[in-house]
């Protein structure tokens, strides 16, 4: 009677290749969470820098009409 030797074989590889489909799943799962947070580092970063540059085009752009508004009193 071979017959439940094959079904518990046939268990026993249809349980290790779910633990290895669930491990892959697992590895798969921090990888993308990695990859996720090194693009929300990044993108923190260039909005830091962008609004920096912001701030600097904004206190240029109040000095010209600064000086704009001075001159047009000559």
């Amino acid at each position: 009677m071979p017959l439940p030797f094959i079904l518990v074989g046939t268990a026993v590889a249809l349980a290790g290749v779910g633990t290895k489909k669930g491990y892959d799943g697992y590895q798969d799962k921090a990888e993308a969470k990695n990859i996720v947070e090194g693009a929300k580092k990044q993108y923190e970063n260039a909005a830091s820098d962008l609004e920096a540059e912001d701030k600097g085009v904004q206190d240029k752009l109040e000095e010209l009409g600064a000086r704009s508004i001075t001159v047009r009193h000559w």
